[in-house]
């Protein structure tokens, strides 16, 4: 069985302390990525591109195909990824393209099919952290169906009645938007081996290469205004919570590493949080489901707080996965989350993009066949917030801010671009 090495052979380093030193490189990583103004290459910038007309940066978003792109279906800059949940896959969906795919554990025989189709493909399958299930199908007439959406089945948490957590008042909590949906005590080591020692065995067993994650929460009040019994506050709960959670996380990625495979939660919260990305993640990679989606005042949630540029360093890195969702996407919305995966565009990056939060059908999106290449630097910032990158068949540039931004446009790109500020939010892609 490979294992995998998250620190250097013969390091000495404990699992918190290889991150500890992973942090420290971040920092120095990040120090070059931040510098106040990127200089482009002007050698990078030459080629035949769209028309001066089609190229727009002011809201006005031409249609992808009128870009002039070089498309050859095979090696694209950033990989496609299928969070495949929602229903199950039709064998169109199957025998399509993929770079990474993540379904439910009882579609065991489409991972075989995914696997025969392309034995490169990643196939993770979904598991929740946090809660059992009692509705139909997972739990009927007192018994656990066999392939679960969660590592604890409702019958198995009934019997150890300690799993479920409470509210001040004795009462299991049960997720409001969810019914059916029962957190427990993921701080409790008992449970947290149970669900480790459970996937585990799932995953190996049954040929998954991984595991994605979900519901590695930082706060109960997405699901829930109760407060944990034994705490007097929202603010303890949710620090008790994410106690829990990222004891899981390194429990169970160990135990998942040393079988030769992946864990990757769902850490869309990471922007409030520093060093939240890098820590979880380092057992395989991250999944953000809300990826370079637009606050109020048009600013991109992702680049907020220290997120992106952990991100930035996990992508240059290349070691662990970005699967990146931008989701309940229009056109513009589309646009600025494919030139936000650019900006990250790795070994490991991959991206979708969806207007159905529900995922029941596979993402299409015409930035999917764009080919920018090759990067030909790593991704840099101006004075003004503006982040760019250069490719050999392609530049991208976009303005995370609140604010409406100057963008400085490559030597050779600069006849081909009407406008030269982009609003809060907005993207600039130009193929070659």
């Amino acid at each position: 069985m490979t294992q995998i090495n998250r620190c250097p052979a013969n390091s000495g380093h404990t699992v918190r302390s290889c991150r500890s030193t992973a942090r420290r490189r971040l920092v120095s990583v990040i120090a070059v990525l931040l510098a106040p103004v990127l200089v482009f290459s002007s050698a990078c910038a030459t080629g035949n591109g769209p028309n001066e007309s089609e190229q727009q940066a002011d809201g006005n978003f031409p249609e992808v195909k009128s870009l002039g792109l070089n498309v050859d279906g095979t090696d694209r800059t950033i990989c496609r990824y299928w969070y495949g949940i929602g229903d199950s896959p039709t064998d169109e969906e199957i025998n399509a393209e993929h770079g990474v795919v993540v379904l439910n554990a009882w579609e065991n025989e489409r991972l075989r099919q995914l696997k025969a189709n392309d034995p490169d493909v990643v196939v993770l399958v979904y598991k929740d952290l946090s809660s059992t299930r009692s509705y139909s199908g997972a739990h009927d007439e007192g018994t656990d169906a066999q392939k679960l959406a969660t590592g604890i089945g409702f019958a198995n948490a009934e019997e150890n009645p300690e799993w479920f957590a409470r509210d001040t008042s004795g009462q299991r909590i049960e997720w409001d938007p969810f019914p059916g949906h029962w957190q427990l005590t993921v701080w409790d080591e008992t449970y947290q081996r149970a669900w480790t020692d459970a996937v585990v065995e799932e995953v190996t067993a049954d040929g998954w290469d991984g595991v994605l994650a979900d519901n590695a929460l930082t706060t109960l009040s997405y699901y829930t205004d109760a407060v944990f019994e034994g705490t007097s506050s929202q603010a303890e709960s949710d620090q008790r919570l994410r106690t829990g959670i990222s004891e899981m996380i390194d429990m169970a990625g160990e135990a998942l590493n040393d079988n030769g495979k992946l864990l990757v939660p769902n850490i869309s919260d990471s922007r409030k949080f520093d060093g939240l990305w890098q820590s979880h993640s380092f057992f395989g990679g991250g999944m953000d489901e809300y990826f370079a989606r637009p606050s109020d005042d048009g600013s991109l949630i992702t680049f907020d707080g220290h997120q992106w540029e952990e991100m930035v360093s996990a992508a240059m890195a290349g070691d662990s996965w970005l699967l990146l969702i931008t989701n309940e996407a229009g056109d513009r919305e589309q646009q600025s989350g494919f030139a936000a995966a650019a900006l990250l565009a790795g070994p490991k990056t991959c991206w979708m993009a969806t207007g159905d939060p529900s995922y029941r059908s596979l993402p299409s999106s015409p930035w999917f066949d764009v080919d920018l290449g090759q990067a030909a630097e790593t991704p840099g910032r101006s004075v003004d917030g503006v982040w760019s990158r250069m490719f050999t068949g392609g530049w991208v540039a976009l303005n995370p801010t609140g604010r409406t931004a100057p963008v400085e446009v490559p030597e050779g790109l600069r006849d081909r671009v009407d406008d030269t500020f982009l609003d809060p939010g907005e993207s600039l892609v130009v193929i070659r």
